[in-house]
C-alpha cells in the first residue's frame, strides 16, 4: 500500500524519547529512535486538519500519521459510534468490495480506542518495499476532551516488536486538561463595516480552532454546547438567502453531509435556514444558518449542537440573542 493512498482525511516497551504535544489536548510519547518527519508526501491527500508524520531513523519500513480532529466536527460519543465512524473512515482501503474488517477495542487512559488493520494481498509474501506497506492500521481515540486522535499505522507486520512501537503513538498517549478559554466579546465589529454584531455578555467562549484569527471571521462555543460560528462582510457580498444557501448546501452536500429536515424560516429579524446532519447511530446535529443586512454589512451566522435532545428552540432563542447594530452612536442605518 502506497503512503500516498493512506493517509486518512476525515483523528511500547521500549525507551520514550520525548513528549510531543498533540494541539493542547493531548501528549504523545515518541519512541526512542524516531523522528518528526514531512507529511506533506507528493501526491498525499490534503488532510482536513494538520497532520504530523513520525517514521524511525534505522531505516525501517515504517511511518505513523497523526491528526487531532477538534470535537467541533466529531460526529462520535461512544464506543458503538466510534467503530462505525471507523469503518466507515477506512472503507477505501478494503482489498475487495463487501470486506468486513476485524476492529479491535485499544485502550487508552480515559478514553476510547478502537483500530483496525488491514493487509494489501497483493504484498503477501513479497519482500519489504521502502515506502510501500504491506499493512494498513487505522486508529480513532475520543480523548475525555471531546477531540480526536486520527492515526494511521503503515507496517509490514500486523504484530511483533515493530508493530507495538509504532501502536505505542497511540497507547501512550497523554490527554491534557482543556485550558480555559478566553471570553468572547460582547461586540464583534470588522474595520470598514459600518455594523457590529453584539452577543451575550459572558455566554460564550472563544473556540480554540484557530479560527477566530482569520479575517471577518469567528467562532465560539457556549457551556451547553451550543457552537456559535460566523462571517461579517459588505453588504454587497450577499447574493440574497436563496441563491446563498443553495451554494452552501451544495458544498455541504458534495463534503458527504447530509442535510435533512430542512426549513425556510425567519427568527426575528434573520432570515434562516433549518436543517438536520444526521452523524451516528440515533444522534443528529441540529443546525440554523441565519442571514442579515444592516446598511453595508451583512452578517452571516451559523449555530449548531450535536447532542441527543437537542432541539432548534434552543438556537433559534442563541438567534434571537444577537443584534446586529449600527457601528457608533448617533447612527441609523436601514435593515432587512
Amino acid at each position: 500500500m502506497k503512503t500516498r493512498r493512506l493517509l486518512l482525511v476525515l483523528l511500547l516497551a521500549g525507551a520514550r524519547c520525548c513528549a510531543f504535544p498533540l494541539g493542547d489536548a493531548a501528549e504523545i510519547a515518541v519512541p526512542a529512535g524516531w523522528a518528526q518527519g514531512s507529511s506533506t508526501e507528493a501526491g498525499a491527500p490534503a488532510a482536513a486538519f494538520p497532520t504530523i508524520e513520525f517514521h524511525p531513523t534505522d531505516g525501517r519500513n515504517e511511518k505513523v500519521f497523526l491528526t487531532l480532529v477538534p470535537k467541533a466536527v466529531v460526529h462520535f460519543s461512544d464506543r458503538v459510534s466510534l467503530k462505525a465512524s471507523l469503518m466507515r473512515g477506512c472503507a477505501a482501503l478494503f482489498p475487495t468490495p463487501g470486506f468486513v474488517p476485524a476492529i479491535k477495542n485499544i485502550e487508552v487512559p480515559g478514553s476510547i480506542g478502537a483500530y483496525a488493520s488491514l493487509v494489501d494481498p497483493s504484498l503477501v509474501g513479497k519482500p519489504p518495499q521502502k515506502n510501500n506497506f504491506k499493512v494498513a492500521t487505522p486508529v480513532f481515540v475520543l480523548l475525555p476532551s471531546g477531540n480526536v486522535v486520527q492515526a494511521t499505522l503503515l507496517t509490514d507486520t500486523v504484530s511483533g516488536a515493530d508493530f507495538d512501537e509504532a501502536m505505542s503513538f497511540v497507547k501512550n498517549l497523554t490527554p491534557l486538561e482543556p485550558k480555559a478559554q478566553a471570553e468572547a466579546p460582547s461586540e464583534i465589529s470588522i474595520p470598514g463595516l459600518d455594523a457590529t454584531l453584539r452577543i451575550p455578555a459572558g455566554r460564550f467562549a472563544r473556540k480554540a480552532d484557530g479560527l477566530n484569527a482569520s479575517p471577518n471571521y469567528f467562532s465560539f462555543t457556549d457551556g451547553t454546547g451550543v457552537i456559535l460560528s460566523g462571517w461579517l462582510d459588505h453588504a454587497s457580498a450577499f447574493p440574497g438567502m436563496t441563491p446563498f444557501w443553495a451554494k452552501e448546501k451544495a458544498a455541504q452536500l458534495k463534503g458527504g453531509f447530509a442535510i435533512k429536515s430542512e426549513m425556510v424560516t425567519k427568527i426575528g429579524d434573520w432570515d434562516a435556514i433549518l436543517y438536520v446532519v444526521p452523524v451516528g447511530p440515533n444522534i443528529q446535529q441540529k443546525n440554523v444558518r441565519a442571514c442579515r443586512v444592516l446598511g453595508g454589512t451583512w452578517a452571516d451566522i451559523h449555530l449548531s449542537k450535536t447532542a441527543q435532545g437537542s432541539t432548534f428552540r434552543e438556537l433559534e432563542d442563541a438567534v434571537r440573542s444577537l443584534e446586529l447594530v449600527a457601528a457608533g452612536e448617533g447612527r441609523t442605518l436601514t435593515g432587512k
